[in-house]
């Protein structure tokens, strides 16, 4: 929707969300070393990181302060608030907030602030997801690319000099390879497949089959399953600029020849979202 409808977003981190959340329940904990005195305790007032209900009592905390300032909670998704130019999404103490013009969201986070809340503004919903989202207007396009998280990754298998390659792999499918060489390789495999199945979701999907298969194997990898992994890393590296193309589209279908007859087909009104001219929603 951000990107159909051009328009701008921003995130949001709460400082120190769950110690502003007041705690519900009567709660005593020991006295931090330094103020230690004997026979007595502390009562606990706000939540605190590792109580179980801090993320409940900060987020019923927030649903207040949100709702003075004139948004409302969606009854379908707790999580979804909105007034009549902003949307807000929420996720533990990180939110997003939507809004045709910037100057909506600006206004709304400075009554957030009349409430007493401190926050951070980081990145818009691109810097969230990590994807860098770049717009065509002309052709009505969209290009994903993630060029930040695979130079990390480039780095973690120590491919900075290593000359990059056009293709993904060199053999068949891999095998369990149980007489092969263990592997040596200086770079942790397990976190470099985590690195790479994120990259191949959202703007590499080309790498999907040969990452798919090097995950395989990742509780006991072997020299060559090591050296395929570092040969997708050469292949990031030739294509690093390079990511998802989307286009985008939404088409009606509708028919008005018996618009008052409630069972004849010819007087339903549908529609149909396509990505990458493939149907994905139809109703």
């Amino acid at each position: 929707m951000l990107i159909q409808l051009v328009w701008t977003s921003a995130q949001i981190d709460y400082t120190a969300a769950f110690v502003n959340a007041v705690v519900e329940e009567e709660i005593y904990v020991d006295m931090p070393w330094g103020y230690k005195k004997e026979g007595h305790v502390l009562k606990l007032c706000r939540s605190l990181y590792g109580l179980k209900q801090s993320p409940r009592n900060f987020f019923h905390h927030l649903s207040d302060k949100l709702q003075k300032v004139g948004m409302t909670a969606s009854k379908n998704n707790p999580c979804l608030f909105f007034t009549n130019k902003v949307i807000c999404l929420v996720y533990v103490d990180n939110y997003l907030f939507f809004a045709p013009k910037q100057t909506d969201i600006d206004e709304l986070l400075d009554r957030i602030r009349g409430e007493g809340m401190v926050f951070n503004i980081q990145n818009d919903a691109a810097g969230f997801l990590g994807v860098s989202i770049q717009r065509n207007e002309k052709n009505q396009t969209i290009l994903l690319t993630q060029s930040g998280l695979i130079d990390r990754i480039i780095e973690a298998l120590g491919l900075e000099d290593a000359t990059g390659v056009e293709s993904l792999t060199e053999v068949a499918p891999f095998r369990k390879d149980l007489f092969g060489e263990e592997g040596n390789a200086a770079f942790n495999y397990l976190s470099v497949i985590h690195m790479m199945l994120y990259l191949s979701s959202h703007s590499q999907l080309d790498i999907q089959y040969a990452v798919s298969q090097c995950a395989c194997f990742s509780s006991n990898p072997k020299a060559s399953h090591k050296a395929a992994l570092k040969r997708i890393g050469r292949y990031l590296r030739e294509t690093r600029g390079k990511g998802r193309l989307i286009v985008a589209a939404v088409e009606g279908l509708w028919t008005s020849k018996k618009p008052d007859d409630p069972d004849c087909t010819r007087s339903c009104t549908g529609f149909v979202i396509t990505l990458c001219n493939c149907p994905i929603i139809w109703a």
